[in-house]
């Protein structure tokens, strides 16, 4: 019986769209996609993700791969990238309406010291009984280890939780540990998708 829901936050409770950040200070889409393809998904952001990296690192480390005339789009981004976070309220009402059921629901997220910048709604924080964020234990997904932290923090049993997350690495650890598991992209999935799809997990 699924008894905990274990949600993901980027593009599943959060839309993360690196281009469209990036857009906010270029009107150039072709250069708009490398910059975000160099800062968001190189090793630079997986580092940070896990506070392994400064942020000064990196923004030097970005800007050697980038024209001279983009760095203070780095800068820029760097200290506002959070700000343009748009929450999923479909998705979290759906969450209160479970919790109201008496499902408990966690998170468990890769994400940069930034993420204490998100401007949560107090109540729809409060959904939540507790959070595994990779950046204040130095791992995260699809490492073993922050699953493990996640169950043993919270006295949690694999096989009573629904993880959902957006990618398919992800999901596949959590699988081999015991988990339950439904993929959702906020983007690639309508909610009734999603809805039936947990229902038939959910009411198995």
């Amino acid at each position: 019986m699924i008894k905990n829901i274990i949600s993901d936050i980027g593009n599943v409770i959060l839309e993360f769209n690196p281009e469209i950040i990036v857009l906010k200070y270029t009107d150039d889409m072709k250069r708009a996609q490398e910059i975000a393809s160099v800062l968001f998904k190189g090793e630079e952001w997986y580092k940070w993700d896990r506070d392994l990296i400064t942020k000064s690192e990196i923004a030097k480390s970005v800007k050697s791969k980038l024209r001279k005339s983009e760095f203070h789009i780095i800068d820029k981004i760097l200290n506002t990238w959070w700000g343009y976070m748009v929450f999923n309220e479909e998705l979290l009402d759906f969450y209160e309406v479970q919790k109201s059921k008496g499902m408990k629901l966690y998170l468990l997220s890769n994400y940069s010291p930034d993420y204490y910048e998100l401007k949560w709604d107090k109540e729809r924080k409060s959904l939540f009984e507790g959070e595994i964020i990779s950046c204040d234990f130095k791992v995260g997904k699809p490492d073993p280890e922050i699953y493990k932290l996640l169950l043993d923090k919270f006295e949690l049993e694999a096989s009573e939780c629904l993880f959902i997350d957006d990618l398919e690495q992800n999901l596949q650890t959590a699988k081999e540990l015991g988990f339950n598991t439904l993929r959702y992209h906020l983007k690639e999935r309508s909610m009734d998708e999603f809805i039936a799809d947990f229902n038939d997990i959910v009411e198995v």
